[in-house]
């Protein structure tokens, strides 16, 4: 499992116009919209979740198209 801070997350998944706020992003953290985990006030999204999850996206919506 590899662990991103979420400012970290922010930087790497979102353009610089479409980065959400440090608070809307813990706010997604919290409601399991995004897979993280909480060690004491910090929250650290799990990248491979993140990059698995994409990649089924994209699968199932090319599965779709046939």
């Amino acid at each position: 499992m590899r662990l991103a801070t979420l400012g970290e997350y922010r930087e790497d998944y979102y353009t610089p116009k479409s980065r959400p706020s440090m608070d809307r992003l813990r706010r997604l953290a919290s409601n399991g919209d995004i897979p993280a985990v909480r060690q004491g006030k910090r929250w650290f999204v799990d990248i491979d979740k993140v990059e698995n999850d994409d990649a089924d996206e994209l699968f199932e919506r090319i599965l779709r198209a046939k």
